[in-house]
């Protein structure tokens, strides 16, 4: 898992995952464990390529699957499936994931399309901070116009 931990996490809306293209050369999107060489996935932002593997996004909670094991957040430009919640280790778990909570999700991208699927690494619960929701777009753009290849 190092070799994925050591790449940095894009911040990104969850409408970008949904086109995201493979890179030549990386592992298939499907059933990678995170053992494996890491995906690498090219996203075009303003005419710019951004190449990724992890992801940083938030949203709202929107429904809860496999008692919790996979959670379906919304940004307000797509929806995501983040499966694998019971495999988060459980000194960086720090939410149990519930409808209506608006979170931070750190994962693994695995596959694109219309639902893109991520494999969490951390999920944190920011509710707490109403500023948080209101930051997150900013944050991304600013994050995207660094980040361009």
């Amino acid at each position: 898992m190092s070799r994925i931990l050591d790449q940095p996490a894009r911040k990104m809306f969850l409408t970008h995952l949904t086109h995201c293209r493979h890179c030549a050369g990386s592992t298939g999107n499907s059933g990678a464990s995170p053992e494996s060489p890491s995906q690498t996935w090219s996203a075009e932002y303003e005419g710019k390529t951004i190449e990724l593997s992890i992801v940083t996004t938030q949203g709202i909670i929107i429904e809860t699957k496999d008692s919790f094991d996979s959670i379906l957040i919304d940004d307000g430009t797509a929806i995501a499936l983040v499966k694998g919640c019971h495999k988060i280790a459980q000194q960086t778990q720090t939410v149990q994931a519930s409808k209506g909570q608006y979170v931070m999700v750190v994962g693994q991208l695995l596959r694109t399309g219309s639902v893109p699927v991520i494999r969490p690494f951390k999920i944190q619960n920011l509710g707490h901070n109403a500023d948080m929701a209101t930051m997150w777009p900013l944050e991304v753009i600013d994050g995207m116009n660094q980040n361009v290849l």
